[in-house]
């Protein structure tokens, strides 16, 4: 097979599948097919000129492709809704680094106090889904506490 039949084969096993009626999108969708085709085929010739193995095959190679591109780091400030890109960079800005009390201070039993919070919070308690009004006074942590689960006992105690 010739270069071309090749190119077509390869950009036929791994073409991008969205679909439109609109020609020029379609022709977009097709260049960005035959240059990550070209650029994996340039990406082979040169390892095995240089006797190297070759580390990805195509479809690896467009999901690193596809990963280096999207990963800018650069959030901009745009008009409309966030892309969820921006809002997963929002949400790790938004919380703060976990403060949790020494353990001989937690299980000292000396002025542990449940007072009630205006504002809710989640349990500290690993794998504790509870969210509660109750904070302890000295290790200013909010504890999951019903009848059926005691997560302010238990931390105090662990």
């Amino acid at each position: 097979m010739g270069g071309v039949d090749t190119l077509d084969s390869l950009i036929g096993r791994n073409k991008i599948q969205m679909r439109s009626r609109k020609w020029f999108i379609r022709l977009w969708h097709h260049l960005l097919d035959l240059t990550t085709v070209n650029s994996w085929l340039l990406y082979k010739r040169v390892r095995e000129e240089k006797m190297e193995p070759i580390k990805y095959t195509l479809a690896d190679w467009r999901k690193e492709l596809a990963f280096c591109l999207t990963k800018t780091g650069v959030v901009r400030k745009s008009r409309g809704r966030p892309s969820l890109l921006e809002r997963e960079l929002q949400n790790v800005k938004k919380r703060r680094p976990t403060t949790s009390t020494p353990k001989d201070v937690r299980q000292d039993m000396l002025g542990h106090w449940p007072r009630f919070q205006d504002k809710k919070g989640r349990c500290k308690i690993p794998h504790c889904t509870g969210t509660t009004f109750w904070m302890c006074s000295k290790c200013k942590q909010y504890l999951f506490q019903t009848k059926d689960k005691q997560c302010f006992e238990d931390y105090h105690v662990q």
